[in-house]
């Protein structure tokens, strides 16, 4: 397993204040990886809730 811990700076800008940078492994907003979120779609595919809460 791994576990990915960053601190996304801040950055000032001119034209819409103060932006984080953005993340290349996350989409906006999110709180999580491109690749763990795509992980998670496919388990949901393949079997119910219940059973993907315990992987």
């Amino acid at each position: 397993m791994s576990i990915l811990v960053a601190d996304v700076p801040r950055v000032q800008c001119k034209k819409h204040g103060v932006v984080m940078v953005k993340a290349p492994w996350a989409e906006p907003g999110s709180r999580f990886s491109v690749l763990f979120e795509a992980l998670v779609i496919n388990w949901l595919k393949e079997a119910s809730t219940q059973a993907v809460s315990r992987q």
